[in-house]
This record gives C-alpha cells, structure tokens and sequence, in this order.
C-alpha cells in the first residue's frame, strides 16, 4: 500500500508513502507505527459472518442506506482496492456493522473492532508518544494517586532502570515493574480526541500522575477517568 483515502462523517484522510514515512496531503509528517499498524489491521480484517451475496437487493433488509465511511488503498502495482462500511441492523433489528468490497456482490458482518477502523480521524494518526524515550531519561519522581488511598511515590535509584519505593506500601515491590508501567504508559494512544477544558460532571477519576525532573519541576500532569 503506497497510499490510502478514508472518507468518513468526520472529514477525508489522505495518506502517502514516501521512502520511510508517511504524509497527510498538506506534506506533514503522519507516526509511521501508528499508520503501518492501521494499514496492516485492514489487510488483515476478517469477517465476523458472510450475510448476503447481493448486497445491492440485501441493503434494505439489513436497513443500510448509504456508506458511513469508505476505504480506498492504492497498491503499488498501480491497482485500487475500494472498501465500504455500513451502519446497519440485524436480522431482530440489533444494530450491526457491514462492509463491502465495492467491485464484489457480497456483504459481511464486521465486528466492532474492525467497524471502528472506519471512524479514525486525522488527529488519531498524528498522535505522537504519550512521552518521548529522551523524556524518560530525564524522569526522576513519579507519584500515583487512587481514589481513597494515600500518595504513591517512586524515585530513581541512581541508574535510569532502578526505582525505589519512597512513599506508600506496595507488599513484595518490584522496581522492574515502574519501568514497565511507563512503558504502558508511553504507548499509550488516543481513539478520537472530545474536546478542551474539565471533564464532564459525573466523570469518576481513576487515578491522577505526576511525573517529576531530576530538578523536582513537573514533566507531564495527568489522569485518567
């Protein structure tokens, strides 16, 4: 795949290949894993069930009208591959998701993971690391916060992979396990960005970081919900 256009109710993405990365149609740079990882998810999406072999007089009985996104990957040998999802129901009326090759006659059912492959926006592509490997480096304090339960704090120990427990009771604590939670941490990534300011009301906090420099000046201030 060289190049992709997705079309869906939130706007037009166009992605192209050039040498080892992969730019928006205004030229900038799109996170190369994060595109190749999309890309290698659609080659290898499968359907959940085979509905229809004439989806054109099969579209009424499932209620699909019209496409609620459209997939087109431009290979290099110069051919086209034409995807489009539905919005549909079931034969009880359940809502379902469908999908279709364009030049083919059948239809299938897609199940939720491969039918939000089609709702991605350009913000979700341009998604860099929650922090940078060289922002790491510079982590010297971390403190966890949970509903209900006092401060956690962990510290480097001298080398940049030891940590030490220095506030809170962790039974049995292991100092591999802080890097590995920043780890997690670092993949993390965003499904569809909702908007700026507080959180809505009602949202219930799960748990609330701070990540510190080695000057004790905060680096990154956030939670979860």
């Amino acid at each position: 795949v060289d190049r992709f256009v997705l079309k869906n109710n939130k706007g037009i993405l166009d992605l192209r290949k050039k040498d080892t990365e992969w730019l928006f149609d205004d030229g900038s740079k799109a996170e190369f894993d994060t595109v190749n990882a999309f890309v290698t998810g659609v080659s290898y999406m499968q359907a959940s069930e085979f509905v229809s072999d004439a989806k054109q007089k099969d579209f009424s009985k499932f209620k699909i009208k019209t496409p609620s996104a459209r997939l087109t990957l431009y290979l290099q040998d110069k051919s086209e591959i034409h995807f489009e999802a539905y919005d549909g129901v079931s034969a009880n009326s359940k809502p379902k998701n469908y999908g279709a090759f364009v030049d083919r006659p059948y239809l299938m059912e897609l199940d939720k993971s491969s039918a939000e492959k089609f709702a991605r926006t350009k913000l979700f592509f341009r998604y860099r690391d929650f922090f940078s490997k060289d922002a790491r480096k510079q982590f010297a304090r971390v403190t966890v916060k949970f509903p209900g339960s006092n401060l956690f704090q962990f510290e480097r120990d001298g080398d940049e992979a030891k940590w030490k427990l220095s506030s809170g009771k962790v039974d049995d604590f292991d100092a591999g396990s802080v890097n590995k939670m920043l780890d997690h941490l670092s993949r993390l990534r965003t499904l569809e960005f909702l908007g700026n300011g507080p959180s809505p009301k009602g949202v219930k906090e799960l748990s609330r970081w701070v990540v510190y420099d080695d000057q004790n000046k905060p680096m990154k201030q956030f939670a979860i919900y």
